[in-house]
C-alpha cells in the first residue's frame, strides 16, 4: 500500500493539482524551479563596477541602497523605503565602503558615480527611494 502511494506520487509530480502525502516531491519541485529561475538570462544578484574597480562588486541589496543613496535618501528613509532598519541599511553601507576603501558617504558615492554600476545597474529592480 505504502509503495504503490508513493510510486503514485512519483508518477503524478507533473500533474497540478496533485496531493502530495508521503514524498516531499511538491517541495523539491518548487525549489528547482526557484532555482530555475535564478538561472534564467538577466537576473543578476552581483553587479560589477566596471574595469577601474576590478572584482569589485555589489550585491543587489547592496545596489539598491546606493542608488537610493543617491537620490538623496538617508540611511533610515532608505531602510523605511526597502523594508528594513536603519542598522541593516548601515550594515550594507560599511560592506560597501569596506569594498571600495573609503571612509565617508559622500566617498562613497563619489566613487559610485565614478564606477560603471549606473551603466549596468537593472532599473527595474524594485526601487522606491525616488518620491
Amino acid at each position: 500500500m505504502y509503495w504503490d502511494v508513493v510510486l503514485q506520487e512519483v508518477l503524478n509530480k507533473n500533474s497540478p493539482g496533485y496531493v502530495f502525502v508521503f514524498t516531499n516531491l511538491c517541495d523539491y519541485l518548487a525549489h528547482k524551479a526557484v532555482k530555475q529561475e535564478r538561472k534564467t538570462p538577466g537576473y543578476s544578484k552581483t553587479y560589477f563596477l566596471g574595469d577601474k574597480y576590478q572584482n569589485i562588486y555589489l550585491t543587489q541589496r547592496e545596489a539598491e541602497c546606493v542608488l537610493c543613496l543617491l537620490t538623496g535618501c538617508s540611511m533610515k528613509k532608505v531602510g523605511e523605503k526597502l523594508g528594513l532598519s536603519a542598522r541593516t541599511i548601515e550594515f550594507y553601507v560599511n560592506n560597501i565602503k569596506a569594498k571600495l576603501k573609503c571612509r565617508t558617504k559622500a566617498e562613497l558615492l563619489d566613487h559610485i558615480k565614478n564606477s560603471q554600476l549606473l551603466d549596468i545597474i537593472d532599473f527595474n529592480m524594485p526601487l522606491h527611494c525616488v518620491e
